[in-house]
């Protein structure tokens, strides 16, 4: 004769015993998880495809949440080339490059009459920052801006463009440039 040693535990939790057993996650963790997974359905993410693997994924998010363990890190070879670190390197130099560049500019130019070698070096720095804002956009399409550091980049990246392409050949010379600045 089986004998059922499952116990009743407060807020509806059971639990068996001998450590075997389904057990139900209540409380905030079990909260969160369900923010998170109707949040990434939002996106587009395929539910678990089983119970057993909803409840483990569950369980391993509630995990990593109370132990502070961060998620997994993606495997570098399935990321697109904007988001390998090669390409944020090279995205990182040009910024501090720029920031010379601008630096220079104001110590050593006439500010009435500005050197070719400027106006080529700022379309250069805008088109750099402009392609590096459409490729982040054509992988990762509006989800891009979820990030307010990715917002930053766009609003930089579109002011250095209509300083560069709108107000510097009308003669306003805007130094919206300025503001690129801010990406370091």
């Amino acid at each position: 004769m089986a004998v059922d040693d499952t116990k009743q535990v407060g807020g509806g939790s059971t639990y068996n015993s001998e450590g075997g057993g389904d057990e139900q996650l209540e409380g905030i963790g079990q909260l969160l998880v369900k923010y998170k997974a109707r949040f990434m359905a939002f996106l587009g993410e395929a539910p678990p495809k089983s119970k057993e693997e909803k409840v483990m994924n569950e369980m391993a998010a509630i995990i990593r949440t109370y132990r502070g363990i961060p998620e997994e890190e993606d495997d570098d070879s399935l990321k697109h080339w904007p988001d390998k670190a090669p390409f944020d390197i090279t995205m990182s130099i040009l910024i501090v490059l720029n920031t010379i560049v601008i630096g220079l500019e104001v110590d050593f130019s006439d500010p009435d009459n500005r050197a070719w070698y400027w106006i080529v070096l700022e379309a250069f720095f805008c088109l750099a920052f402009i392609l590096e804002v459409g490729a982040k956009l054509y992988y990762h399409s509006w989800h891009w801006f979820f990030d307010i550091w990715n917002v930053i980049t766009f609003i930089v990246a579109v002011l250095a463009l209509v300083d560069a392409a709108i107000l510097s050949p009308m003669g306003a010379n805007g130094d919206i440039r300025m503001l690129s600045l801010f990406r370091v």
